[in-house]
């Protein structure tokens, strides 16, 4: 459950002159907090004359065992139903319609309310605008080439174009003032031989060409007119030079791709071949003016081969086996040897004749792979945290490389199997001579690129976001401005998850665990003795937390991370993607489609069934008990009404690549990928809307409220939607007048009456209880809700109280029809 524990959160909706929707609710659980220092003096002291003395100390933390039970989840309890225009309305004043247990086991406990957002915002509709966010576009290269032994070249966002001419020792960029734009570079390719020219492909049909390779200054032309026949906003994602003169190049733009071919070296094309069998192409290779690949990603997309030069649609055959994958990269050294790669570290290999998978690199997504014509059995493939493999016989064995570089890496490409360039995020380029280590690095991290965040469950305002350069940013105001604190570790850091208001655990590279007791400002780490990389983390409260990663290794804490204890889920699959519904019930996912499912804390695991084979899961998240969502790099979005034991694609548009997931409830969803898209369904996936945001790859999603999801992606990129601000689409705060019950119908007001209080619950200082029915008046206790937490009842020592709670409201008479809601959370701290 994300972000969750230690707190409990009631929404209370209204629809003015609209039928009521069904109720939402999401549980927390309670979070154990320490609760006293316990110190027991052993000592010894001999009777001897002149003996030594001396004492040890032994100690121990107890906690508390705290309890929070959510009881507002009836309609009644927790919606008003449809309230007309210029008209008041409360929830039910029945006894425990809307009742908060809480309580602490050895301690005293206090329950605290709040606006979830951390601003008091009060009741609104949810803002139908564009997301507001920023990515750093300078921060990327995106392909590369090996032009000879010690030569190579890269391109990337920022219209930037990257040379080394020494193997690495140094390294020269030049920018828009230079090659005269400053398009998003996607593709470099060069012709075989030193010599060149080379070409350069972006985005909105931008194409240059580079010559004088080798000299000082390089001569950039702009020759995008050659591209005319293709939409003004179609993209360059595939180039292939074969023969000096011959160049093969792809472009799509949203889901139409097409093929076009030159013979003379890009100055003019051919007509553009549409191809409707590809709705997302990869990448591009060719071995001869005749002989070229195509490589799709998606369900219904493959592996195209034409050797007859594709002119023609029907020019291009797909080959019958592998489809179905995530593929990212291909490359074509000889006619008889190719090698493709993709999600989960997935290669195969062309002989000629038929595709056969050989062995995986390792279990990380391969963003690229490349092998030369004058050794074609020696192949290196690159992906996620900087990994770099290489392999000597044709992928049958692969040997790790030593980049030392942890964020993504995008491209690799070799002059002879030996020496070549590897490139990536945050402007990062190595070279390798020896086919073993990076002898020359160039990095520019500026922002580096963000892999999960969360929210305070209580105050949404705090987030917490882990960075690939081993960072953890906090915000304080919502993701408005952020600040770094310092986290011990230079390992990429990957996930992040609450347990409480205060307490937050991360997870990433080399067994990597930090836990926070003070909202991220400090952290401490706690060893794990697992060596590989922990990918995703769930805390389900201040005890318990779950964590996962490679090999299929499973994590699970029950003392507060003082201690991990290994769970054998039955899977050695790369696991990335963890949803802890309560310290028992417990989903994790990843790679080849592995799903597993607990019911009893990890005593046993139950093998889920997937409904794709080669899937790889990204996240899953609970929206009840029995329904979960997920999401794969297959562009999928699944979904389970049993706890994980089955899947089933939910019906959608293509969404194109989907890298995370919130889930407001079992019907409302939100996806986020590439290309500055998020998705929401409000209908199980059934339909989608599509918002555009001003960030290329949105990795992580977290919801505040019921009105605002934050986002944080590559790139230090990140965006947010939140209530609207629209006239006549806010509720106001309970307050003197006209925010108050005898206000005019021409004004609003959302507030809570505290009704009574049971068990060993008292009230506690600034709250009344109404000991009624907490009519509409002004003389009954009504107060708004507060937007940092506050106290309002406690219980002394080892003992339970509740509050029963009533919600009140009134619309104004030019409110805008539609549905209205706050998340209000609630926490129990002990003492």
């Amino acid at each position: 459950m994300r972000a969750s524990g230690g707190a409990d959160d009631t929404r209370v909706s209204v629809r003015p002159t609209r039928p009521a929707r069904s109720p939402r609710v999401r549980a927390r659980r309670a979070a154990p907090v320490v609760a006293a220092l316990v110190l027991l003096g052993a000592s010894w002291f001999a009777s001897l004359g002149g003996a030594a003395t001396s004492a040890v100390v032994v100690s121990m933390d107890v906690p508390s065992a705290t309890q929070l039970t959510n009881g507002c989840t009836t309609a009644a309890g927790r919606a008003f139903g449809t309230v007309l225009p210029g008209t008041g309305a409360t929830t039910s004043t029945a006894p425990a319609a809307c009742r908060i247990t809480f309580g602490s086991s050895n301690d005293t406990s206090s329950l605290r309310i709040s606006q979830a957002d951390g601003t008091g915002a009060a009741m609104g509709r949810s803002s139908t605008a564009s997301w507001p966010g920023f990515e750093d576009n300078a921060n990327l290269y995106a392909d590369a080439v090996a032009v000879d032994a010690t030569t190579g070249w890269a391109v990337g966002s920022g219209g930037r174009v990257l040379r080394t001419a020494n193997a690495g020792t140094s390294w020269t960029e030049w920018n828009s003032a230079t090659t005269g734009s400053g398009a998003w570079w996607n593709r470099i390719a060069s012709p075989p031989g030193a010599a060149g020219p080379l070409l350069i492909g972006g985005d909105d049909r931008n194409l240059l060409r580079v010559t004088n390779i080798t000299n000082p200054t390089p001569t950039f032309t702009d020759i995008s007119g050659a591209l005319s026949a293709l939409p003004a906003t179609a993209d360059v994602v595939g180039l292939a030079i074969p023969a000096p003169g011959i160049v093969y190049l792809a472009a799509k733009d949203g889901s139409n791709v097409w093929i076009l071919k030159s013979a003379d070296g890009g100055s003019t094309f051919a007509a553009p071949v549409p191809m409707p069998a590809i709705s997302r192409v990869a990448d591009l290779d060719a071995t001869s003016a005749n002989e070229a690949w195509i490589i799709g990603t998606g369900t219904t997309s493959g592996i195209f081969h034409t050797t007859t030069g594709g002119a023609t649609a029907g020019a291009w055959t797909q080959i019958a086996a592998p489809v179905g994958r995530y593929w990212f990269s291909i490359s074509a050294p000889t006619a008889t040897t190719a090698y493709a790669a993709g999600a989960g570290g997935v290669v195969w290999k062309w002989d000629g004749t038929s595709w056969t998978q050989v062995n995986s690199t390792s279990q990380i997504d391969v963003h690229s792979i490349s092998a030369a014509s004058s050794a074609p059995n020696l192949v290196w493939g690159v992906g996620e945290y900087g990994e770099a493999y290489r392999s000597a016989d044709g992928g049958l064995n692969w040997a790790r490389l030593s980049t030392q570089f942890t964020a993504v890496a995008h491209s690799v490409s070799t002059f002879d199997g030996t020496a070549g360039i590897i490139v990536g995020d945050d402007r990062w380029a190595g070279w390798i001579a020896d086919g073993a280590t990076v002898a020359g690095r160039r990095a520019d991290p500026g922002t580096p690129s963000s892999s999960g965040v969360a929210a305070s469950p209580v105050n949404g305002q705090l987030l917490l976001a882990t960075a690939r350069d081993g960072s953890i940013r906090r915000s304080v105001n919502g993701g408005a401005s952020w600040t770094t604190q310092p986290s011990g570790t230079t390992v990429a850091l990957m996930d992040v998850s609450f347990a409480s208001g205060s307490v937050a655990w991360v997870v990433g590279g080399a067994g990597t665990v930090l836990r926070s007791a003070d909202g991220g400002v400090s952290w401490t780490a706690q060893p794990t003795g697992f060596p590989g990389r922990l990918l995703a983390i769930d805390a389900v409260d201040e005890t318990h937390a779950w964590a996962v990663g490679d090999g299929g290794t499973v994590l699970h804490t029950t003392n507060g991370g003082t201690s991990w204890a290994t769970s054998n889920a039955g899977t050695t699959s790369q696991l990335r993607a963890v949803a802890a519904y309560s310290d028992t019930s417990v989903v994790v996912g990843g790679g080849s489609s592995s799903i597993r499912t607990t019911s009893n804390g990890g005593a046993s695991w139950t093998v889920g069934t997937a409904p794709s084979p080669y899937a790889v899961l990204h996240q899953i998240r609970f929206a009840s008990a029995t329904t979960l969502f997920a999401v794969t790099g297959y562009d999928e979005v699944w979904t389970s009404t049993d706890a994980g034991a089955s899947w089933s694609v939910t019906p959608t548009n293509p969404l194109g690549v989907i890298n995370s997931l919130e889930v407001f409830d079992a019907n409302r969803i939100v996806v986020g990928g590439d290309y500055g898209q998020l998705h929401v369904s409000d209908d199980a996936g059934a339909t989608w809307s599509t918002r555009t945001i001003a960030m290329g790859q949105a990795l992580d999603l977290v919801r505040v409220d019921e009105h605002t999801v934050v986002s944080v992606g590559r790139h230090g990129g990140q965006a947010s939607t939140s209530m609207s601000v629209a006239a006549n689409e806010t509720v106001a705060d309970y307050g003197g007048a006209p925010a108050n019950w005898g206000g005019a119908a021409t004004t609003t007001m959302f507030g809570v009456c505290l009704q009574t209080l049971g068990g060993t619950a008292a009230v506690a200082a600034g709250w009344l209880a109404d000991g009624g029915t907490c009519t509409q008046s002004d003389s009954d206790p009504w107060k708004a809700v507060p937007a940092g937490g506050t106290t309002m009842a406690t219980t002394p020592t080892s003992s339970t109280g509740y509050v029963d709670l009533v919600w009140g409201m009134r619309a104004a008479l030019a409110q805008r029809p539609g549905r209205y809601s706050a998340t209000v959370a609630f926490e129990v701290l002990a003492p």
